[in-house]
């Protein structure tokens, strides 16, 4: 076992003790345990190792593995917990079985030893098995996980490394400080003893190893996606240039200066092809190329096929088995087989797929499956093979047995012992249909005779074993069913066996049981070799049929019907076969009947008919005013029913006009009918008479249509006479002859007598003046005039009279016009000399206005020509 760490670390002891303990306590024979301390290159890449030896006398040799030859490990960027970006990531590497089964999973250290990826460089994560296949070889950074922009990060703060992983999960590391510096490293190759082939985004294609220093071995191309050994030839693919498949120099080369050779032109496929991982058939006539574009820009896996030394492409196929236009990153191949198993990963910038494809010839004849999704925050990167064992045993066969005396209705149990080197695989093959083909023990549920063949394969070879086996016949069991009705017996016999165990305890050959339910019997027979059988036989238990009858129970005097139901046949105790009887009996009285079934399986059953005496009704009426409430009282049962659905004894309706009333008595349910009368009297229909009067009069009011009245005034008269002074509602009750009473009103309306205002006036002899008169509807002046107002022009002082009406209501009143005379004015007349002047002086009036404007009794005028004033 191997046990290395980096010069100048401390060895963790905690781990150290692990490694120890991990080794089976049990060994036999001495373990070698190699210590070895190497530097990561720095700037001369100088390489320090010291080997510390330890021997331990600990058992016999056993080799503990991790991966297992024959599955595929696939580099998963991400732990599922961090969305991928550009920062360090974690890696891990799950080895899955052909089929998709999860196997192991190895987890990169990121904590002594750290290598990181970038999580979301696509071109990161190859992944290669080296040359002698015991190693896996992948790249990344010495850098913590987080640390951002990895891909950018300078060579000296964060070493480029190459790693080997052996079958036992031991990982080795080689660093360098000076190579793709500031950029990616992608993919690392090795022959696996200790030589390292890299490449990346800038440089060349970098050797790191034992065989000489350091060096560029080609700078040709410096973008390079894949680097890969195939028949110790180094190759590259880029996408760079001339895309394609390039060689590097002769065999490995290590040192500067190599040329490369174009191989696989790619360049012409698509539309800017891209290229990353390749695979050649070891007679390197065969290539399939994952190119990362889009299929119908040429991606997914292209099959390139070599004839006469020229490459051409022979078809492409899709990452799915339902086309898609996913492209793919990384290929391996299986061409152990008549078909080659071709394995790779999609090109989706998530959730990408592991997938296996079965090359057919064609496109249409092979067979497309995923078997592994990456999950959310992880990617699926390169994939390779796993690796095999460095130190293996041969397996050989120690035993390989089987059961003896095995009968065909037996299982036959299959057993191989192997010694090797563990895993092992395992083959059977032989005439009988096996468990499984791949376990050390399997069985055949029906065993067949014939030769039965093992191979028990690891890592390192093959052995083969042969058994051969006999299979005696089984028992054939014969034994007829029967069938009983529930409470008989029934007789099972069984034959072809030389003696009998049945399920209920008896060794006989023949047996009676009485099962109450259907009831699976079963019987075990061996033959005279031992060879077991068993045989089932049902017997059949017919339930007795189920006899429905009715009861029934029916009044005096009626008849009813029983019916039977349940069986096909029937007899009842009357002598009738009839299901159904009418029967009226003065008393109750039981009734049996007897059927019978279809599988002549017989029940019976009895029923009663109860006769119950009918109820007597009797029902009281009476008689009511129209309005009133009445009530009807029925006797004579439990149960009533009325006509109106009351279910009370007593109802009370109110009937608008005389109405008969019907009600059902019910007494054990027998009913008998009955009815009573509501009669309605008529009230008295009252007459009175209404009147209107004016405030201060007195009305006769009169009613008439019954015998008796009573007024709410007290009067119980016809006739009365009032003298309300406002609007009034007079009441009064009449009662008939039959008692019944009914109710009028009377309403004596009092109108207000209208209040006559009008005004007064004083003029002067000759003029006129507008009588107006207020407070009533119509008006009549004792001038005839019928309008509220009038023009008067009396010569005299004079009285007008007005008669005003409202509401049938009159009320007069009268005005006086008071007449004044007209003054008499003397103004005397006057002669003067022209250019002179006149006083004229007025009298007998009070006022003046002199028709030149003056207001004074006399004026003084100088006219030039006669002139009057």
């Amino acid at each position: 076992m191997i046990f290395k760490v980096n010069a100048g670390e401390k060895i963790n002891l905690f781990s150290f003790a692990k490694l120890i303990i991990s080794i089976d306590k049990h060994l036999e024979a001495s373990a070698m345990i190699n210590l070895q301390l190497k530097t990561f290159e720095m700037k001369n890449i100088v390489f320090l190792s010291c080997i510390l030896i330890l021997v331990c006398s600990l058992g016999s040799a056993q080799v503990f593995t991790q991966f297992s030859s024959g599955n595929v490990v696939v580099l998963q960027a991400g732990n599922g917990a961090t969305a991928l970006s550009s920062t360090a990531t974690p890696m891990f590497l799950r080895e899955i079985s052909p089929s998709g089964s999860s196997l192991f999973t190895y987890t990169v250290p990121i904590t002594s030893n750290t290598l990181t990826m970038s999580g979301s460089a696509t071109s990161e994560g190859g992944l290669t098995l080296s040359a002698d296949n015991k190693k896996l070889i992948l790249v990344g950074y010495n850098a913590a996980v987080g640390t951002t922009g990895i891909a950018a990060t300078a060579g000296t703060a964060a070493n480029r490394v190459v790693a080997a992983v052996d079958a036992t999960a031991g990982i080795t590391y080689t660093g360098t400080s000076s190579y793709f510096s500031t950029n990616n490293i992608r993919y690392g190759a090795s022959d696996g003893l200790g030589n390292f082939w890299t490449g990346g985004g800038n440089t060349g294609l970098c050797y790191m190893g034992t065989l000489s220093a350091a060096a560029i071995t080609q700078t040709t191309s410096t973008n390079l996606r894949s680097t890969q050994i195939f028949m110790n030839e180094l190759y590259f693919s880029t996408g760079s240039g001339t895309s394609g498949i390039y060689k590097v120099g002769a065999s490995l080369p290590v040192t500067a200066g190599q040329t490369t050779t174009l191989i696989i032109n790619t360049s012409t496929v698509g539309t800017s092809p891209s290229p990353y991982g390749f695979y050649f058939n070891p007679a390197m006539t065969i290539c399939y190329i994952a190119d990362d574009r889009t299929t119908t820009n040429g991606g997914g896996i292209q099959k390139w096929v070599n004839s006469v030394g020229t490459w051409t492409l022979a078809y492409t196929f899709s990452t799915s088995a339902t086309p898609t236009t996913t492209g793919a990153r990384a290929v391996i191949a299986d061409f152990s087989g008549t078909n080659p198993i071709i394995y790779g990963t999609s090109a989706e910038s998530s959730l990408n797929r592991l997938f296996k494809i079965i090359d057919g010839g064609s496109v249409a004849g092979s067979t497309i499956s995923s078997i592994a999704t990456a999950s959310t925050n992880t990617i699926f990167r390169g994939i390779a093979f796993s690796p095999t064992l460095s130190t293996c045993t041969t397996a050989s066969i120690t035993s390989a047995t089987s059961n003896t005396n095995v009968c065909s209705s037996q299982s036959l149990n299959l057993n191989v012992t192997a010694t090797g080197s563990a895993p092992f695989t395992y083959n059977w093959s032989g005439p009988g249909s096996l468990s499984s083909n791949t376990v050390s023990s399997p069985n055949l549920a029906s065993p067949v005779s014939g030769n039965y063949t093992i191979t028990v394969s690891n890592g390192c070879g093959t052995a083969s074993a042969a058994i051969s086996i006999s299979v005696n016949p089984a028992v054939t069991l014969a034994v007829s069913p029967a069938t009983i009705c529930s409470g008989s017996t029934a007789n099972l016999n069984a034959s072809g066996a030389s003696t009998y165990t049945w399920n209920n305890g008896s060794n006989l050959a023949s047996i009676s049981v009485s099962p109450s339910v259907t009831t699976v019997y079963t019987v075990t027979g061996k033959s005279a070799q031992g060879c077991p059988g068993s045989q089932t036989v049902n017997v059949n238990v017919n339930g007795l049929p189920t006899i429905a009858v009715n009861s029934s129970s029916i009044c005096s005097g009626n008849q009813a019907t029983l019916t039977a139901s349940g069986a096909n046949s029937y007899t009842w105790n009357t002598g009738s076969n009839s299901p159904s009887l009418v029967l009226n009996p003065t008393s109750t009285t039981n009734y049996t009947i007897t059927g019978a079934d279809a599988n002549n399986c017989v029940n019976s059953a009895t029923t009663s008919m109860i006769v119950v005496a009918s109820p007597t009704i009797s029902v009281i009426s009476s008689s009511i005013c129209a309005g009133q409430m009445g009530t009807l009282s029925a006797n004579g049962a439990v149960n009533y029913t009325w006509s109106t659905a009351a279910t009370t004894s007593v109802i009370n309706d109110s009937p608008l006009s005389t109405t008969l009333y019907t009600v059902i008595g019910a007494a054990g349910g027998c009913l008998t009918a009955g009815d009573g009368t509501l009669t309605v009297i008529a009230l008295p229909i009252l007459i009175v008479n209404s009147e209107t009067i004016c405030s201060g009069e007195s009305a006769t009011l009169s009613v008439s249509g019954a015998s008796t009245y009573t007024w709410n005034s007290s009067s119980y008269s016809s006739s009365i006479s009032v003298s309300p002074t406002a609007n009034t509602i007079y009441t009064v009750s009449g009662t008939s002859s039959l008692n019944c009473v009914s109710t009028a009103t009377a309403q004596i309306i009092v109108n207000a007598i209208p209040v006559i205002t009008v005004n007064s006036a004083t003029l002067c002899a000759g003029a006129s003046a507008t009588l107006t008169a207020n407070g009533a509807t119509t008006y009549s002046w004792n001038t005839g005039s019928t309008s509220n107002s009038i023009v008067v022009t009396p010569n005299t002082t004079s009285v007008y009279t007005i008669t005003g009406t409202s509401a049938s209501c009159d009320a007069g009143n009268t005005v006086t016009v008071t007449v004044n005379p007209l003054p008499t004015i003397n103004v005397p007349g006057s002669s003067i000399c022209s250019g002179g002047s006149s006083t004229i002086t007025a009298s007998g009036a009070a006022t003046y206005t002199w028709n030149t404007g003056s207001t004074s009794p006399s004026i003084t005028a100088s006219p030039t020509a006669n002139t009057n004033y």
